[in-house]
């Protein structure tokens, strides 16, 4: 876990410190054997940042963004992204909500989807 903090550390000051300077701060708290487990998270985290970058939302319009913040954060831990550094897209097709994709993953929160299922529901209840 402490090579985790470790590796966190050293990829959001990636560029403000050099590897002797962080070298010498494992060196005086005594964690220098944790050098090879803060490598191994340090390239976790980059291939995550990585996946992050491919996360789009689309929405009506950009203006939108801001009105469906609150429900965005919902999927952001799930899905592990950050909602401010993900690529939005205007699509007119979307007659309000959102969708989320994410690599392999697809969150449908479009007003189209939920009229859609009410619908299904509603005739399954008619029939």
């Amino acid at each position: 876990m402490l090579a985790r903090y470790y590796a966190y550390a050293l990829l959001r000051l990636s560029g403000a410190i050099s590897a002797d300077a962080f070298l010498g701060v494992l060196q005086r708290k005594g964690h220098r054997a944790l050098l090879s487990s803060i490598l191994k998270e340090y390239q976790k985290l980059l291939e995550h940042e990585k996946n992050v970058e491919g996360v789009t939302i689309r929405l009506k319009d950009k203006s939108a963004f801001n009105q469906e913040k609150e429900r965005i954060k919902k999927y952001e831990e799930a899905l592990g992204f950050n909602a401010e550094k993900v690529k939005v897209i205007e699509d007119p097709s979307i007659v309000g909500g959102f969708i989320i994709e994410s690599g392999e993953h697809e969150v449908d929160g479009s007003y189209r989807n939920a009229l859609v299922t009410l619908f299904r529901k509603m005739m399954r209840v008619t029939i």
